[in-house]
């Protein structure tokens, strides 16, 4: 299961507790989730009925997860700049794209 499906997963868990007769306080505490976060899912679900990420503006990654793994692990072996590190593995993205964060 990737990311993006476990997120789903875990909203649809969140509605299917609530829908369950689980208290707000007890979902949030048994799956570790903030409030406000279990209150805007149940909100976004009674009124559209949809659990999945909304398109987001911005430009579409350039890479793909396996690259940015490779970029990662790169980043741990190869401590100089992030323009040796983007040389050593032969990507062609912009020094701020190898500079992401995990």
């Amino acid at each position: 299961m990737d990311r993006r499906e476990a997120k789903v997963a875990l909203r649809g868990r969140i509605v299917g507790m609530r829908d369950g007769g689980f208290t707000n306080t007890d979902i949030a505490r048994e799956l570790g989730i903030d409030r406000k976060t279990l209150y805007r899912w149940l909100k976004r679900w009674s009124e559209e009925e949809n659990l999945v990420d909304r398109l987001r503006s911005g430009a579409p990654r350039k890479t793909t997860p396996a690259q940015d793994q490779i970029i990662h692990q790169a980043k741990d072996q190869i401590p100089f700049t992030n323009a040796v590190v983007k040389q050593d593995i032969q990507l062609n993205v912009t020094p701020r794209t190898v500079d992401c964060k995990r």
